[in-house]
């Protein structure tokens, strides 16, 4: 009989970083259960379990969790991460977490990102107890978030240096990115000549929890300042276009179009995949998104505005503690920095020896299906 993996991952990059891992167990025999709040669809999956919709919800995560557990019986299971400030106390994640560990189920997660590494794996909640409470028996994860969670007291051997998955397929799109390029542009109604600034949007509830002291609105507003505060000869062929995040409340992206179209910025808006996005971009700006990473590995010009100088003092996103993208702190460094780069001046020079080291080999889903293998008795 095959063997059962039950996946699951409640954020878009949770769910990118784990779907090459289940489409190759998928395709080399395993049985895939799909948990019904993960946004995952593998082509002629046979179960799929669940049918809660979250947050309409009646039962607890940790019930749901037991039930599908106790319904399937999984030999092993396949996890995204996230963190209490964005998906609140109680999310399946650390459910299935637990619940695996009193059941003896073998755990997997995958680290999308190398950013607040502690907080998806801790309840934040619980000062006295909750440092690493749900930790599974394996972390998948790059070299940098690795060296990261070593630095914070991650024992050694729950980490497996795999890469992510998500990223394996990016050095086919960058050989073809002028292909790429172009039928982007085509189809966000620009100009050859037209300097596109993409701008890839986050979620204005995650950023109000996080209390970080700032939303997209006040990126916004830099972007466009830095746009119009440039002579007309520079900002005239500038096209933004903003990016959606997935979770997202789509008024709250509106009111977002609409500040920047105030400016009388030419504003477009994209339902196309991110990384072709990314490809017939000239320019990616964001907070902390995953795009920027994409971008980065892409060896396309990206940067970070984060318009509050407290975040200085906290920012853990590696890209910018590494200083491997332009970043700033400031409403006004935040506009200049934009301004800089639209005058395609040599702001970027410094970084391109940077963002080389970060290629990935193509092959993290086959490590993070080896470890998975080597868990299932």
């Amino acid at each position: 009989m095959a063997k059962k993996v039950l996946v699951m991952a409640s954020q878009p990059g949770g769910v990118n970083a784990i779907k090459p891992a289940a489409q190759m167990l998928k395709d080399r025999g395993y049985n895939i259960l799909i948990h019904a709040n993960t946004c995952l669809a593998l082509p002629g999956e046979t179960v799929t379990i669940g049918g809660v919709t979250y947050p309409d919800r009646k039962e607890s995560h940790i019930d749901i969790c037991k039930r599908e557990i106790d319904s399937c019986k999984p030999d092993a299971i396949l996890l995204g991460t996230a963190s209490q400030k964005t998906a609140g106390r109680e999310y399946f994640e650390q459910a299935y977490t637990l619940l695996a560990r009193e059941k003896g189920i073998p755990t997997v997660a995958v680290v999308d990102l190398p950013i607040s590494e502690v907080e998806r794996f801790s309840d934040i909640y619980d000062e006295t107890h909750g440092r690493l409470k749900f930790l599974p028996d394996k972390i998948c994860a790059d070299s940098i978030a690795y060296g990261r969670m070593i630095e914070q007291g991650f024992p050694k051997d729950r980490i497996v240096v795999t890469g992510n998955p998500h990223f394996d397929d990016i050095g086919g799109l960058v050989r073809n990115s002028e292909e790429h390029r172009k039928l982007s542009r085509n189809l966000m109604g620009v100009r050859d000549h037209d300097f596109v600034l993409l701008y890839v949007s986050d979620v204005r509830s995650d950023l109000e929890n996080l209390k970080w002291g700032f939303t997209d609105g006040d990126c916004i507003d830099a972007v466009c300042k830095g746009i119009t505060d440039l002579p007309l000869r520079w900002r005239k062929d500038v096209v933004l276009v903003i990016k959606k995040h997935p979770r997202e409340v789509q008024n709250n992206f509106d009111e977002l179009c609409k500040k920047a179209a105030a400016y009388n910025v030419d504003v477009r808006t994209s339902a196309y995949n991110i990384r072709h996005d990314i490809l017939g971009s000239d320019l990616v700006v964001g907070i902390v998104s995953t795009a920027l990473l994409e971008a980065t590995m892409m060896d396309k010009d990206a940067m970070s505005l984060q318009p509050n100088p407290e975040r200085e003092k906290t920012d853990d996103y590696f890209l910018n503690t590494q200083d491997i993208i332009p970043h700033s702190y400031t409403r006004d460094g935040c506009k200049n920095l934009v301004s800089e780069a639209l005058l395609r001046s040599a702001l970027f020079l410094p970084y391109v020896e940077k963002r080389a080291g970060l290629k990935g080999d193509g092959k993290a889903t086959e490590r993070v299906v080896e470890v998975i293998k080597g868990l299932i008795k």
